[in-house]
């Protein structure tokens, strides 16, 4: 009997091992494909995509990468926008049958001033709750490798469809 419980336990053990493990490799694969995602997007040949992906960094407080887009001098900028706005992650809201009319982003008036800057408004829209994040006069360069954020005018939010943009830096 006491044979039996011992093996049990061996079973139980090696169980409780092996789930371990295969959670520690879902969490390595999830991250090593976020990593490379991050890293793809930082190596887009598209400077509207690395507009794009900052906006929604910052909409969902994801600062470190948020950073990676921008140049060292705009880094503090970043975190003096979250300390000066308390911003809380947003998530759009969204199911199967909107699909398609859940989430959009626009450049307004975005233009190339050269054929390395790109300058413009963008903007991330939730239509479900009217949520909506723009950053107003980025400049976009590229630097010979990457295409990265070199400054812009200010970043406002509207929580919804009525309430008041709120800017930082302030109006």
């Amino acid at each position: 009997m006491a044979s039996t419980e011992k093996v049990k336990h061996q079973i139980l053990r090696f169980l409780i091992i092996v789930v371990l493990v295969l959670m520690l490799v879902c969490i390595g694969a999830f991250g090593y494909y976020r990593l490379r995602s991050e890293k793809q997007t930082q190596q887009s040949n598209d400077p509207h995509q690395i507009a794009y992906s900052f906006l929604q960094a910052l909409m969902t407080n994801n600062l470190r990468f948020a950073k990676k887009l921008v140049v060292p001098e705009q880094k503090l900028r970043i975190d003096q926008w979250k300390a000066d706005t308390q911003h809380q992650s947003i998530n759009c809201p969204w199911d199967l049958n909107d699909l398609y009319e859940e989430v959009a982003w626009y450049a307004g008036g975005a233009s190339n001033i050269d054929d390395r800057t790109v300058s413009g408004d963008y903007i991330y829209a939730c239509s479900k709750n009217g949520y909506s994040i723009e950053i107003e006069g980025v400049i976009i360069k590229h630097d010979g490798k990457i295409w990265i954020i070199t400054g812009w005018d200010k970043i406002c939010e509207s929580a919804e469809y009525d309430s008041p943009r709120i800017c930082y830096p302030k109006d």
